[in-house]
Formats: structure tokens, sequence, C-alpha cells
């Protein structure tokens, strides 16, 4: 019989330090919720609990998460990897660019055509633009913020800048006598979070922002749950270097590999090893596994 876990005998006030370095008491309501998110089951949310109980006071975030990843992994592969995506798209550094081409297959989920790293020409210089993405007639600049690991936010000076380039290339194509059909809208998207200054101006200028955890009902979090646009680097079956010759290849979901069976058999021989790569990636993403 599964356990029924009281509120009253959750509520803790042990102190934790996030990456950041500020200390915050421990939400542990917060972690069940992120459990039950990735489809842990309610005997798998309790070996967790009571492995993160018994950590000493003032144990990281960046422990907690490990702990919790390594206990998930020994459940159904799926799990732990839907578990670990926050962290998994970390694993698209250093420099981002498939971080860019994911941001673009969110917004093709979310019915928009999309095309990755255009030049396109402004007013005083030419610019490179992560991703354009046109819907009807939204037509949106959307610049993408990567960081390769916690507790690093992107401050004012970003969405300063995509507004100034985003001015530049409007005062371009003023002089084109259908330039209100486009570039209307600009989204600024990180893997991390915006400093209060950042979604102050945001705003105020109009600049769309996007992070892991905001807008609150429409975060990057909430996206990749709702379109299953799971990274490959978060599928525990695969080693670092079948990882990043996936990236180098273009594949950043892990449901491409279905549709990827060939380049999967160069990364992988073993059919068991194979089919175990597979599999997780079914559990993770929910396509049709075939043998």
């Amino acid at each position: 019989m599964k356990k029924e876990i009281n509120n009253e005998e959750i509520i803790m006030l042990k102190t934790v330090i996030k990456a950041s370095g500020e200390r915050e008491s421990f939400n542990e309501q917060k972690l069940i919720r992120s459990l039950q998110k990735s489809g842990a089951d309610q005997d798998s949310i309790d070996v967790v609990l009571g492995t993160i109980r018994n950590l000493p006071d003032e144990s990281t975030t960046k422990k907690i998460y490990q702990q919790a990843f390594t206990l998930l992994k020994n459940r159904p592969r799926g799990v732990a990897a839907r578990y670990s995506t926050k962290y998994a798209l970390y694993g698209f550094g250093p420099a981002g660019y498939p971080f860019e081409k994911f941001i673009g297959r969110l917004f093709l989920a979310r019915g928009y055509d999309v095309q990755n790293n255009q030049i396109v020409q402004g007013f005083c210089v030419s610019h490179e633009i992560d991703v354009i993405a046109t819907k009807h007639d939204e037509h949106l600049i959307v610049e993408c913020k990567f960081h390769n690991r916690a507790g690093i936010k992107s401050n004012v000076k970003v969405p300063l800048y995509v507004r100034a380039r985003f001015e530049d290339i409007h005062k371009q194509l003023e002089k084109d006598q259908d330039h209100h059909k486009k570039f209307h809208g600009i989204v600024l998207v990180t893997n991390t979070k915006f400093t209060n200054d950042a979604i102050a101006y945001g705003n105020c200028a109009a600049v769309r922002l996007l992070g892991w955890s905001y807008p609150q009902q429409e975060s990057l979090m909430h996206l990749i749950e709702k379109y299953h646009m799971h990274p490959i680097t978060s599928l525990t079956s695969l080693n670092m270097k079948q990882k990043q010759i996936l990236l180098d290849q273009g594949i950043v979901l892990c449901s491409d590999l279905e549709k990827n069976r060939k380049l999967l058999d160069r990364i992988e021989s073993n059919p068991m090893r194979k089919n175990r790569i597979l599999k997780e990636a079914e559990e993770t993403c929910g396509f049709a596994h075939r043998d």
C-alpha cells in the first residue's frame, strides 16, 4: 500500500544554498511538484524524499538535484530524463548554438514558420538573428541568451541590447512600403532567469521575455512539458561523446532519434544498448518506439 504524505510531516525549516549563493528555506512541496511533473510515481517520490530529508543543513540545490536524479535513474528512465531537463539544457554549451536550434524547434511546435541564423540588414549595420518566427501577421525576432551553468541571470543589459538591434532593423525596414508587415515583435529567451530590472525593462520596452520559470504560465519549462520538447542531452543512456556527435549533426530533441535511426546506428553498434536508448527516448518524449 502506498504511503499517504501528510502535509504537516513535510514542512521543514531546512536551509538550502542556491546556485547563485543565496540561502532560502527548503520547500519540499516544490520538490514534490517537480518529481510529479517528471512522471515519478508515489513510491519513487517517497524514496527521493527519504534521502533528501537526511541531507545536512545548508546543502546546495545542486546536491539535492544530484541525489534525486541518481535515485530516479533506478526507476523507469524517462522519469530521470524529464526530471533533468533544466540541467540538460546546460549541455547545449559551451557556445550555445544547439540552444538556438532548440528554441527554433520550440517555436515550430507552436505553429510558427522558423528560420535560424539569418543575416538581416539594419540601418547602420547588419545583424545575425538567432531565430525569425512568423505566424500569420505576427513576425518575431528571437534572441537567445544561453548560459552553461546555473546561477547566472540575464541582466537588464541584454534586453537593452536586443531592443537596440531591433530599432536598427526597424529603421531600415521603414524604407520598404511593406515594412509594417515585418518584425513587429521581439522575444528574448534564456535557459536560466532574468533579473528584476531586466523584467521591468522588458515590460516597459515591449521586449517579450521567456526564461526557465518566466512568465509563470508560459515559461520555457512549461512549454517544454506542453510540447514534449525534451533535449537530447537529457537521455541518461547516451554518454557525453554520443550526445556531442548528435548535437554536431543538428539533433537537439530526444524525439529526433526515431527519425534518425541511421545516425543512431553510427554512434551505437550494440543492439541492446541502442534499443535501451530508443526506449528511454520513447518514455521521455512519448513517440512510439518500433523494434
